[in-house]
Formats: structure tokens, C-alpha cells, sequence
């Protein structure tokens, strides 16, 4: 179980390799001549910075503490170990990080393998490429340490290639069951094994075996909140939904500020499964019946400005943020708000508020970007062209930056340079509504109306937030009537084109 969370990610990581520090250039912490008075005030931004540079050390030593076998106390040398580990990773010092980690090894022989340590740091970054390539000197170097089998197997699984998986974890038990371990270490990768068995089995929706694994991880277990957490899955799976509020209700218990309520849990669930209707009934019970949790009160008003019921969402967002929900979160919200609403003054200010905090959040940047593009103001649309080129500079592959660049210069009137960026963008599988509404709008301006609908309709029933929801909707009924009055499908505009 502690070793799947390590892992959980693997799915989701980054393609772009990791050569240097976590932190972008600017964003390191001051060193030398450079470090500020003790008595001098840190600016907001630098207080973000530092709250970041925490956030990603105690992910670190979790991503680490996953793979060590027994418990790591706070505050024993152990954990300080971890933590000097963390710091010099995330300050990028890579040799001075793998010398620490190799002095643990030499040390402590059931500490796990330096570069096994080093593909959960690199997990926990979402910097998969470097993960891997370290799974793979694991899997080289130090052949029979089984944990390593079980990091490839949860790539498998998390890529769907179940068999793939089960002969990784098979792998796994053999090494472990053929060589010499402490009580600690025996027991660790029992956790793995069963945990990634019960994988295995809810992919192939064997469910009753998913359960047997389950209790098998429950006695090695016994007060550990994420098997009775797996186990609401697994009932969920089934249908079971009393059975599944009486795990929830179990893992919660001591756990409060770590599990959400088992509605709001449901709520979740449901919408993966994308069924709206009962994610529209425990969505409404949550908020009914745990109308004081933050964590209610900022999904609930999620949900309600998906329905477009945006005055009724401030007011659960201005609830949640009393209630000590996160800042950038609820600051982030009220900027949709507004945003839909076309107050794009506010909503300016709001994303404007997140960038100074963080400098390189690429979604707030691009969202400060869109609300000033929109403004009659010349220079603040020149402000909104630079902050989109500088999310493309941190983010060249990420397409929803790219779109956004495109839909800047479309904006401006520079149509080749809002081509350049648009075009690779449109070949996408998958887009945001926001990236498909720029290259459908842009496609209808260039007089390419059919191709532009064809975008429209790949949009028109998403269920999430859309900020651009309402012109999408205009723009396809206008379409509309165009094409049923056009025998080829495209305006007089495309054809001069030509």
C-alpha cells in the first residue's frame, strides 16, 4: 500500500526530461550575497515560493518514505537524513543529493537501492522519463531487490497492460521469496505485492479477489485508513453504495482532515464514471448534510458554476474561503466566476493576485493573459501577449498554453502567427473546450465553417467548466444557420482564400 502511492502518478508524468533544478531559475532560493536581510519583509511572491519549496520536500520524503521499510519517527536521525535528501533534490544539487543517499545505503543494508530511491524523487516531480531511467539502473545494478519489479509493475497497471503487470509482480514475489530479508523488509513487500494484486484485480473487475486482497492487507494493516478507503472502492464497483459509505465512514474516522465525506466521495466516483445523475444527488446531499466542511463548499461551488449558477457559487466560494480553504484555490474560483460572467476587470485582478504569489503557475498565467486580451486597454493586451509567450517559454509542449498563445495573436489581428500556433494545436486528440473554441473560432474567421462545427459539436455537451461556454454557444447556432444555407459547407471567405 505505502509503496502505490509512490507511484500513483506514473500515469499523468511528464514527457519532458528533468536536467537541473525543480525550481525555474528565478524561482530559487537566495543564496549567498544574495540572501535578503533577516529583518528584511518576504514579498508575497516569495512567501508562495517558500510555501512551494516546503510542499514539494514533504512530497519527497513521503515519495521516499513509501519505499523504506518499518517507520521512519519524526525527528530521529533517520528523518533528518530524509529531509537533507529532499532539500539537496530540490535545490537541484543531484550529486551532493546521490552521495547522501548512497552514505544511507552503505549504512543501512535494508535501506532500498540509491537509484530505486531516486525514481520515486523523480515520480513524486511527475518527471516520468527520469523515473523510468532510473527503474531501469534499478532493475540493472541491483537485480534481486524486489521493490524494483513492483515499480514497473504499477507503470503497467497504470497503463493498462494488466498482464504486463501480473508478470512484474510475479517477478517480484520470486525475488523476495528467494532472498534473505529482515522482518521489516518482508513485510514491505508483502504490502506491495497484495496492493498491486488488488490492482490487478479491480482492472479485470475481479472484485471478490480484490476483496480477499484487501483483508490480507488489513491484518498487516490493521490501523492504516487506505484499505478501508480501497475497500469503498471496490465495493463501489459493485454497487454497493451502503456498503461503500460504511468504508468510508471507517478510513474517516481519525482522519478528518485527510479523507473527504463519504458523499462528497460518491459525488467524485460518480463523475469519473461519468454518471451526472447521481453525482448531481450526493453532490446536493454533501452540501446539505456537511454544509460547514470546506471541502464541501468548494466542490459544491465547482459544481454549481459547471451549471451556471455563478452568483449562488461566490457564495460558497466566499463560505469556503471563511472556512480556511486554500487561497489559490477559492482566488482561482472567484477568477471563473468572473470570467463567465465576462467581468473580465475582476477576473483580472483575481488571476493577476495568483501570478504575483506564483510567477510560474503557466494555468493562472494563462488565465491573467485571456481576461487581459479582452480589455480595450493597449497596453494591458501587450501584457497579455507577453505573459502567453512566457507560458509557451515554460511550457512549449503543454497545448492549452499553445492555444492560448495562438488566441492572443488571433485577438491582435495577427492571423499567420495565431496560424503557427493553432494548426499543431487542432491535430491534438484530446483538447480543452477552451483550445477547441479558439481553433474553431479562428477556423469560422478564416471562413472554414464546417471544420469549425466539427470542433463545436466534439465540445457542446462537456459537463465541466467552460469559461467560454455561452460564445461557443453563439458562435455554433450562428454556424448553424450558415451551413444550412451553404451547399459546400464553407463562406465565400475560404474560397478566396484558395
Amino acid at each position: 500500500m505505502r509503496f502505490a502511492i509512490a507511484f500513483l502518478s506514473i500515469a499523468f508524468l511528464s514527457a519532458s526530461g528533468f536536467t537541473g533544478p525543480v525550481f525555474a531559475q528565478n524561482e530559487k532560493p537566495p543564496t549567498g550575497s544574495q540572501q535578503p536581510p533577516a529583518t528584511q519583509p518576504q514579498t508575497p511572491a516569495s512567501q508562495a515560493q517558500q510555501r512551494q519549496k516546503e510542499q514539494l520536500k514533504q512530497r519527497l520524503v513521503s515519495a521516499m518514505n513509501q519505499l523504506i521499510p518499518g517507520e521512519t519517527k519524526q525527528g530521529s536521525p533517520r528523518a533528518k537524513q530524509l529531509d537533507q535528501v529532499a532539500e539537496l533534490f530540490a535545490t537541484g544539487k543531484m550529486k551532493e543529493c546521490k552521495d547522501a543517499v548512497d552514505a544511507i545505503v552503505q549504512a543501512d543494508k535494508t535501506f532500498p537501492p540509491t537509484n530505486l530511491i531516486f525514481a520515486s524523487l523523480f515520480f513524486a516531480v511527475n518527471n516520468g522519463n527520469a523515473g523510468r531511467q532510473f527503474l531501469e539502473k534499478a532493475a540493472t545494478e541491483t537485480p534481486e531487490y524486489p521493490a524494483t519489479y513492483a515499480g514497473f509493475a504499477r507503470i503497467a497497471v497504470n497503463q493498462n497492460r494488466v498482464t504486463d503487470a501480473d508478470a512484474l509482480v510475479a517477478m517480484m514475489k520470486t525475488k523476495f521469496d528467494a532472498g534473505t530479508w529482515s522482518k521489516d523488509q518482508n513485510k514491505q513487500f508483502r504490502i506491495e505485492f497484495l496492493d498491486i494484486k488488488t490492482d490487478i484485480a479491480m482492472r479485470r473487475d475481479q472484485l471478490d479477489q480484490a476483496n480477499a486482497y484487501l483483508v490480507e492487507l488489513a491484518k498487516l494493516l490493521p490501523d492504516d485508513s487506505r484499505v478501508p478507503l480501497r475497500q469503498a472502492r471496490v465495493s463501489f464497483q459493485k454497487n454497493d453504495v451502503d456498503q461503500t459509505i460504511k468504508y468510508l465512514e471507517k478510513a474517516r474516522t481519525g482522519n478528518e482532515n485527510e479523507i473527504l465525506v463519504a458523499p462528497l466521495m460518491l459525488a467524485n466516483w460518480y463523475r469519473q464514471r461519468g454518471d451526472f445523475e447521481n453525482l448531481t444527488k450526493w453532490i446536493e446531499t454533501a452540501s446539505q448534510k456537511h454544509k460547514d466542511d470546506k471541502n464541501v463548499q468548494l466542490e459544491y461551488a465547482r459544481w454549481l458554476i459547471e451549471q451556471q449558477k455563478l452568483n449562488k457559487a461566490n457564495i460558497w466560494v466566499s463560505n469556503a474561503e471563511k472556512n480556511g480553504a486554500n487561497e489559490v484555490t477559492t482566488t482561482f474560483m472567484k477568477g471563473q466566476i468572473a470570467f463567465l460572467k465576462q467581468n473580465y476587470d475582476v477576473a483580472e485582478m483575481h488571476f493577476a493576485k495568483i501570478h504575483t504569489a506564483q510567477p510560474s503557475n503557466v494555468d493562472a498565467a494563462n488565465l491573467l493573459a485571456l481576461a487581459l486580451i479582452e480589455s480595450q486597454n493597449e497596453g494591458k493586451r501587450r501584457r497579455a501577449l507577453e505573459l502567453a509567450r512566457i507560458s509557451v517559454g515554460i511550457a512549449p509542449k503543454n497545448s492549452a498554453s499553445v492555444s492560448v498563445l495562438g488566441w492572443v495573436y488571433h485577438k491582435l489581428g495577427n492571423t499567420q502567427s495565431a496560424a503557427q500556433h493553432l494548426n499543431p494545436v487542432a491535430q491534438q486528440r484530446r483538447l480543452s473546450p477552451e483550445s477547441a473554441y479558439f481553433v474553431a473560432q479562428f477556423l469560422a474567421d478564416q471562413g472554414n465553417d464546417k471544420n469549425a462545427m466539427m470542433y463545436l459539436n466534439a465540445i457542446s455537451n462537456n459537463p465541466g467548466i467552460f469559461l467560454y461556454r455561452r460564445q461557443a454557444d453563439s458562435l455554433k447556432q450562428k454556424l448553424k444557420t450558415k451551413l444550412e444555407s451553404s451547399p459546400d459547407g464553407n463562406s465565400k471567405k475560404q474560397d478566396k482564400n484558395k
